[in-house]
């Protein structure tokens, strides 16, 4: 009898015993890691600005925090409209796929981001769904979630212009000719200019006063020696980010015995006028409209003063 009734208490203690053990494994989760969430899971942010999320801590440790991030979806491609060059990694412990990120020792919330990649073209709003989960042996409880970038178009209040030249048939196009841009306000022989660079590029600066522009298109130098055995591929590009860009093909409109030797003798300039008001640009062909040749020929620099304006550079 007193051996059934010891048995019975032992039963009982491995029985108490096993409760406290599935309790005691559960208490290190529960009350010794930090838990992880989200500021938002929905963010929004403007092509080449950084998509930021934000984590939070229930509390603050001594240990660094580890996380997974996953590109699952969205409309954004990884490379194109935004990169994960901010995360590291994950490393073949962790299962090799994903990226990692860690929230900091001693810190109870941070800060994490994209990068997200500016265009020139007009777009819809894009958009990138990162999973957030934990991983092997972290620090902290993340339960898996969603956090959704949103990347709003570009819309520059400035305007680019850009001027290229290319020659296969000469050794080195930008040392052998020389074109310019200049620009000129209505009320000024001249503003602006690009001569030193291979593609020149003059900026209007959406601060700039709104006015009626001209830009001048130029081959002021032709060192290859001889005429050029055919057109010289040209072209100049005016770029509103997000609005818009237009390339303006002007092969052909340079003499091909042009002398453009740095005298003004012989240059040939190519005008386009640019009405601005605002932040809204119209560019126009002066070979379309014939009123704008005659603006530009009344502002245009003389020879002279171009050279000393070079000289001095």
């Amino acid at each position: 009898m007193k051996k059934i009734k010891t048995t019975c208490l032992g039963l009982f203690a491995l029985s108490l015993g096993f409760t406290s053990c599935q309790e005691d494994d559960s208490l290190p989760l529960a009350n010794n890691k930090p838990v992880v969430t989200f500021a938002s899971n929905n963010v929004t942010t403007t092509e080449g600005q950084p998509g930021v999320f934000t984590l939070n801590l229930s509390k603050a440790i001594h240990h660094s925090v580890q996380f997974r991030v996953e590109v699952v979806g969205g409309t954004a491609v990884e490379g194109v409209d935004f990169d994960m060059s901010t995360f590291g990694a994950a490393s073949i412990f962790e299962g090799a796929f994903g990226y990692l990120g860690s929230v900091s020792p001693y810190m109870s919330s941070q800060d994490f981001s994209i990068n997200t990649i500016a265009d020139v073209d007009p777009e819809e709003t894009k958009t990138v769904e990162l999973k957030i989960s934990s991983v092997q042996e972290a620090k902290g409880l993340i339960q898996p979630q969603i956090v959704t970038i949103n990347i709003e178009n570009y819309v520059a209040d400035d305007l680019s212009m850009r001027l290229d030249w290319d020659g296969s048939y000469i050794a080195d196009p930008c040392t052998d000719l020389d074109f310019d841009l200049e620009l000129h306000s209505s009320t000024t022989m001249y503003i602006d200019d690009s001569y030193g660079s291979c593609p020149e590029e003059i900026i209007i600066a959406g601060t700039d006063a709104d006015d009626t522009y001209t830009l001048d298109v130029s081959l002021w130098e032709n060192a290859y020696g001889g005429a050029l055995t055919s057109a010289i591929p040209v072209s100049v590009t005016f770029t509103k980010a997000g609005v818009y860009s237009e390339t303006y093909d002007l092969s052909g409109s340079y003499a091909l015995d042009n002398p453009a030797d740095g005298t003004g003798a012989g240059v040939t300039y190519v005008p386009f006028t640019v009405l601005k008001v605002g932040n809204v640009y119209t560019v126009t062909d002066a070979g379309a409209v014939q009123v704008v040749s005659g603006k530009v020929a009344n502002n245009r620099m003389s020879a002279e003063q171009k050279i000393a304006l070079k000289n001095r550079k």
